[in-house]
């Protein structure tokens, strides 16, 4: 009796249970641990894809893997389960958004047998082809901003408090044109697996 109290305390208390605590209490790993976590952090959109990426990616693997045809992913975003989303986030239609088109991205990866790509150089390409004004507009004004600021707030979004589309581009927008090449494009990303 007292040898199996003590192995269920060890359990209790090993580095990977206390571990699994922490990064529950303090929030997903892409907007605490990630090297872009300042950018999943400010854009629900960018955090959305990243989730959906993953997910896309690993799909696509279990096909692959399993002889299974390509998936048509018109027909597959259209009944997509969004995984991942929390409150504390943002907007979910955002989140929801970012997420479809990252599923779509790393599905896409996968199945051709790219390398895992991080976020910014995937998410950086679709948002050329944006279709959503509030969106591209906000875009369109945060790499102006960030280009004339040189370093500033991501966050200073000059619609704060209207158009949640509007805000999200411009962060996007904003910390894409400052990085250029570093922690959001380079392979400091989060290499998959992590949800």
């Amino acid at each position: 009796m007292k040898i199996l109290t003590i192995v269920v305390f060890a359990i209790a208390i090993s580095p990977f249970a206390l571990g699994e605590v922490a990064s529950n209490a303090h929030g997903d790993f892409h907007t605490t641990a990630d090297a872009a976590h300042i950018l999943y952090s400010t854009s629900v959109l960018a955090h959305g894809h990243r989730h959906g990426y993953e997910e896309g990616f690993h799909a696509a693997d279990q096909d692959v893997q399993m002889g299974r045809a390509a998936r048509d992913m018109d027909k597959c975003l259209k009944h997509l389960n969004v995984e991942g989303y929390r409150s504390e986030f943002g907007n979910k239609e955002l989140y929801s958004r970012g997420y479809g088109l990252g599923f779509r991205a790393g599905y896409e990866d996968s199945v051709a047998a790219r390398e895992f790509r991080p976020t910014a150089e995937v998410l950086g390409a679709q948002l050329i082809e944006l279709k959503d004004p509030n969106l591209r507009a906000g875009y369109d004004q945060g790499l102006v901003a960030a280009h004339k600021a040189g370093a500033g707030d991501p966050q200073a979004c000059p619609a704060k408090g209207r158009d949640p589309r509007f805000c999200d581009g411009f962060a996007l927008g904003y910390l894409l044109r400052q990085d250029l090449g570093g922690n959001l494009s380079a392979l400091n990303s989060a290499q998959g697996g992590h949800r």
